[in-house]
């Protein structure tokens, strides 16, 4: 993928943390992959915003707020939860389809158009 096609990441909040959704945010795809890295996710908002900027700290409230949000555990009414578990599965199948792709490619049995 060419850098000018990434617009968006679902990012970790904590590189070394764990993949619950409430360490998942969705960040800009270029400060993401290019400048954040592995930096502390606070630490990069203050350096890319500015010490005591109001947009870092809105920024900052809103992931909070996120966090807290997906620490509540929600219970689904059985509709909910059969149509979120149908989207689980679809991802997935696509996910799987994509890495087939990738590993066909690199063994050079798929030729890149």
């Amino acid at each position: 993928m060419q850098k000018a096609e990434r617009t968006a990441h679902l990012d970790h909040l904590e590189a070394t943390g764990r993949n619950h959704i409430s360490n998942r945010v969705l960040a800009c795809g270029l400060c993401n992959g290019d400048e954040k890295r592995e930096q502390n996710w606070e630490d990069f908002l203050v350096k890319k915003c500015g010490p005591g900027a109001e947009l870092s700290q809105s920024r900052r409230d809103r992931i909070l707020s996120w966090q807290r949000q997906c620490e509540q555990p929600q219970a689904l009414n059985a509709e909910v939860a059969a149509k979120v578990e149908a989207s689980i599965i679809r991802c997935n199948q696509v996910l799987d389809d994509c890495y087939k792709e990738v590993r066909q490619i690199a063994s050079g049995q798929k030729n890149i158009s």
